[in-house]
């Protein structure tokens, strides 16, 4: 718990407090931080022994269209001129297609919006 509170004590003061008054969009630091933290935490495990690959949830197959849909067997390649892909592309485009619908309804939150256009246009007045 030390080391976390510490940890975000410094991000706080190194990555956020700067740019508090910055005319930048938050939202970018917060997930270039994420991304930081992320990857920066990886490290140790990937040049490591302690790396261990995890197993994916289906089959990567590969396919290619042209004259119809085929299969790409591991000692085949895709004919010239084909378009290829593969089942992780159509799993990211069918979990993808749902998202646009889920964002939220213009002038559905008009009194958060209010109050966010207000922070955002004097910090202590809003408070």
């Amino acid at each position: 718990m030390i080391v976390c509170v510490a940890l975000a004590v410094t991000i706080e003061r190194v990555a956020y407090k700067p740019l508090r008054d910055a005319p930048a969009s938050p939202p970018h630091h917060a997930i270039g931080v994420s991304f930081f933290l992320e990857f920066f935490g990886a490290l140790s495990f990937v040049f490591s022994p302690r790396f261990i690959p995890y197993q994916r949830p289906f089959d990567v197959v590969t396919w290619y269209a042209k004259d119809g849909i085929h299969l790409v067997t591991s000692a085949q390649a895709p004919p010239v001129g084909s378009i290829t892909s593969r089942t992780s592309f159509l799993i990211i485009v069918l979990a993808s297609v749902p998202h646009p619908g889920a964002a939220p309804v213009p002038g559905a939150a008009d009194e958060d919006r209010k109050a966010m256009r207000a922070a955002s246009f004097d910090k202590p007045a809003a408070r």
